[in-house]
C-alpha cells in the first residue's frame, strides 16, 4: 500500500473520535487544503459491533428487521424518517466550534432501513421552529451568545447616541 500524504493521516494520539470504537474513518474522504499539512476534514462510518466485539452488517437501526413478508408494515415514529447510510463529517472548525455535522442518506425501502433518524433541519417546520427558539430561549452560558447580545445593545446604544 502506498504511503499516504500528510493530508491523509493522522498521528495517532490526533486522530478524532479515537475513543469511539464504532466509528472507523474514510481514509479516501480524509484531506487538508495540501498534501504538506494535516487532514482538516474527515468522514466516519459506523459499525455494528455484537456482544463478543465482532461485526455485523445487519439492520443496525432495528427497524425494519421483519423478514416475513406476511408481517404487516411497520410506521415511522412522527417527525423521523428512515436512512441507509448515515456518516460523521470532522472538520477541524467544526469541531472547534461545537458543531456536528452527520451526513444523511434517506432509504429508499424504508422496511429495509438502518437507521431512523429525525427530520431535517431545513424544512419549513423546523426553520419556525428554531426562529421561535431565538425568542424565548437566552443561552447565558454560551460566551458565542453574551458577545454577540452585548454587541448587539452596544450597537443599538451607539445609534440612539448618534440621533
Amino acid at each position: 500500500m502506498a504511503e499516504l500524504k500528510r493530508s491523509q493521516r493522522f498521528s495517532p494520539l490526533r486522530e478524532p473520535l479515537r475513543e469511539l470504537a464504532d466509528l472507523k474513518r474514510h481514509i479516501s474522504k480524509t484531506s487538508g487544503p495540501f498534501g504538506f499539512l494535516n487532514p482538516t476534514r474527515a468522514h466516519f462510518y459506523h459499525i455494528h459491533t455484537d456482544e463478543n466485539g465482532e461485526s455485523s452488517n445487519g439492520n443496525i437501526g432495528g427497524i425494519g428487521s421483519s423478514s416475513s413478508a406476511n408481517e404487516p408494515d411497520f410506521e415511522l415514529p412522527p417527525h423521523e424518517k428512515a436512512a441507509d447510510k448515515v456518516e460523521y463529517v470532522w472538520t477541524s472548525r467544526n469541531n472547534r466550534k461545537g458543531r456536528h455535522l452527520l451526513e444523511v442518506t434517506l432509504a429508499r425501502n424504508p422496511a429495509k432501513a438502518r437507521y431512523l433518524v429525525p427530520d431535517p433541519t431545513n424544512t419549513l417546520r423546523a426553520i419556525l421552529q428554531n426562529i421561535g427558539r431565538m425568542f424565548t430561549k437566552y443561552p447565558v452560558w454560551d460566551v458565542s451568545w453574551l458577545v454577540a447580545y452585548i454587541f448587539t445593545w452596544g450597537s443599538i446604544v451607539w445609534v440612539i447616541n448618534a440621533l
